[in-house]
């Protein structure tokens, strides 16, 4: 690539429900029409505005101590 110098963040976006025991996700959101639906550390679910990172629904899940496999 030669432009991957040129490569900047536009913008950041953090869950805010990392717990000590689950800190991290290893699987792959998905992105349709522009939007970004994700899982949290806390096995919510998230839409985000893919070009401004803007939280635009949050599914609260009220078993928070399962496997995060992701979306499908």
């Amino acid at each position: 690539m030669k432009n991957a110098d040129e490569l900047e963040v536009v913008w950041t976006w953090r869950s805010e429900d990392a717990r000590g025991d689950r800190t991290q996700i290893q699987c792959n959101p998905l992105v349709i029409d522009g939007v970004i639906y994700a899982t949290t550390p806390s096995l919510n679910v998230v839409a985000l505005n893919g070009a401004t990172g803007e939280e635009l629904w949050r599914y609260e899940s009220h078993e928070p101590t399962g496997v995060n496999r992701g979306l499908a």
